[in-house]
């Protein structure tokens, strides 16, 4: 079931989609807390419904690369043909080697290797969006395996 939560100071908004739900739930919610507006997926169908209902307001889509049924790039190339100016940033457990093709390094902005710490996150989303938004440099720990 697609999740939201509330307004962000920062004016931001991330679309998350992550079939892990406790990782799912704890990069939301240290996002929130770093004044980012989230929504939830955990399904490409679910991603493309909420990126459907909140076209104009998604900034970035934070994704997982390998999920059931669908990859992180795949839901990137739908995405962008509505949102060509969609930010995107893959995460996984394996290796950018293993999981992206050499052309899809023009979709994806970033790629994150998990585990990554939440001050690796929030660096790479503010040079993706170009903002120096509420992302502390604190450390929050690994997240992801």
């Amino acid at each position: 079931m697609p999740k939201q939560f509330p307004e962000a100071e920062s004016g931001k908004t991330i679309l998350i989609v992550e079939d892990a739900e406790s990782l799912q739930k704890l990069i939301s919610m240290a996002l929130c807390k770093k004044g980012y507006r989230v929504l939830q997926a955990t399904t490409a169908d679910e991603a493309r419904l909420l990126s459907q209902e909140h076209a104009a307001e998604v900034d970035l889509l934070l994704t997982d690369q390998v999920m059931p049924g669908f990859s992180g790039v795949d839901l990137a190339i739908k995405m962008k043909r509505t949102r060509p100016d969609l930010k995107v940033i893959c995460m996984s457990g394996f290796s950018k080697e293993d999981v992206l093709s050499a052309g899809d390094g023009a979709l994806v902005a970033a790629f994150l290797l998990k585990p990554f710490s939440m001050a690796d996150l929030c660096a790479e989303i503010e040079r993706v969006l170009g903002s120096a938004p509420p992302c502390g440099r604190q450390e929050m720990g690994p997240v992801g395996d």
